[in-house]
């Protein structure tokens, strides 16, 4: 938040002595017979001009925000002061109620000498860091519990070695519970909740918190280098972009909770008893392997999901501030990214589980997975369990993307 501006008074007359609340019958003080500042139609007007001559609103809604009436209940709040410690006061209150909307860009016209000093808000709010951490924590929670089972499935189909066919997809699915009961079968599907809560939810406080961190520290040094090189939108869109692929890089450092997710959920057998702290112990450094190919992956592929997701808004939905996106706006275009940003990631995801999901003694590297892949299953293989992973977008971008955009807001109304 800016300075805290500073009243420009010119008289010395009485001050207002107090803070008073104002009742809602102000809007009826004539009727009831309540004392208003005989000033107040002078100030509210002059009032109204100097902060409107920011340009700060659309007409809409700076229509809205003048009929809300708060002059009026000013005036009956100081019912004695003189007009230039009226005219001080209402330029507050208009300032407290416009924070979220302020600019400093723009020069005010000339007007009255009585008023407060210029607007000096940067513009456009931002959360705070509190926010980020609760609303795309609870938005990982929730993604959790909805896709957790289908995560699991994706990541056994692209395990599986064998041809897959309708009689075998349940033994690959549901392994040794394949035969049993409904309900045995579908918490068979939550295998490793605990290290998959640590990652869904670190990854997603890192990912929707990082994402603006860094097209924050893109824009403030390259944004011109951008505009010059591309245009005003799709050097925006680029940034976005860019700032997406660095998120993307930065989420190795989560990879030892994303490799004893992927373990547990398909290859139980290598915890052989041991508890989470006893393999971090045990296993050391080895817990990053496939650091590369996990970076490898996430470049495009968060390239192309932040990428993707701005170009749906601004060349399709034509948004210029994207943080105004309504609902079902962020729905769409979280769809676009999401496809985008699977499908790119696709080939290298294969390769990545496949070293991820072996078994904590072996050495087998990523080139000579995709050899083997090659030859044994063909190029077709690199895009296994795609499928089941795009069938899920649009509701996983829904809980992860869109909930988070509305939790973040709200949580910033409170910390």
């Amino acid at each position: 938040m800016s300075a805290f501006p500073t009243p420009q008074l010119v008289s010395s007359a009485t001050l207002p002595d107090q803070l008073r609340l104002p009742d809602v019958s102000a809007y009826t003080g004539k009727v009831f017979g309540l004392k208003i500042n005989p000033h107040h139609q002078q100030a509210e007007i002059e009032s109204y001009a100097w902060y409107d001559s920011y340009g700060i609103q659309s007409e809409s809604r700076r229509q809205k925000f003048f009929d809300s009436g708060f002059g009026l209940m000013t005036a009956m709040c100081y019912p004695d002061c003189d007009f230039a410690h009226l005219r001080v006061v209402t330029d507050f209150v208009l300032w407290l109620f416009s924070l979220h909307f302020s600019s400093s860009t723009r020069r005010p016209a000339s007007g009255p000498v009585v008023s407060m000093a210029p607007i000096t808000s940067s513009g456009k709010h931002k959360e705070s860091g509190t926010a980020r951490v609760l609303g795309s924590g609870a938005s990982g929670v929730a993604e959790l519990l909805v896709f957790h089972p289908v995560d699991t499935i994706a990541k056994r189909l692209m395990s599986n070695k064998a041809k897959v066919s309708f009689s075998t997809l349940s033994p690959i699915i549901f392994r040794e519970y394949s035969s049993a009961p409904l309900l045995r079968k579908a918490v068979s599907l939550f295998p490793g909740l605990g290290y998959a809560a640590g990652y869904k939810i670190a990854q997603r406080i890192y990912k929707f918190g990082g994402q603006p961190y860094f097209n924050d520290l893109i824009s403030s040094h390259y944004k011109q280098n951008f505009t010059n090189a591309f245009g005003e939108k799709n050097g925006k869109m680029l940034i976005h972009a860019c700032a997406g692929s660095l998120t993307g890089i930065g989420e190795v450092v989560l990879l030892p909770l994303d490799v004893l997710k992927i373990k547990r959920q398909v290859n139980p057998e290598a915890f052989r008893g041991r508890g989470v702290l006893k393999i971090v112990a045990d296993e050391g450094f080895a817990l990053y392997r496939g650091w590369g190919w996990t970076m490898a992956r996430n470049a495009p592929g968060s390239f192309a999901l932040f990428g993707a997701s701005s170009f749906t808004k601004s060349k399709l939905l034509h948004i210029e501030d994207y943080s105004k996106a309504t609902w079902t706006q962020n729905f769409v275009a979280s769809i676009a990214g999401a496809v985008a940003s699977i499908t790119v990631a696709a080939p290298l995801d294969v390769v990545k589980t496949r070293i991820q999901n072996a078994n904590f003694e072996s050495n087998v590297g990523g080139f000579t997975v995709v050899k083997d892949l090659v030859k044994n299953e063909g190029p077709t293989a690199f895009f296994k369990g795609l499928t089941p992973k795009i069938i899920v977008v649009g509701p996983k971008l829904v809980f992860s993307y869109t909930l988070a955009q509305s939790l973040i807001p709200f949580f910033a109304n409170y910390v």
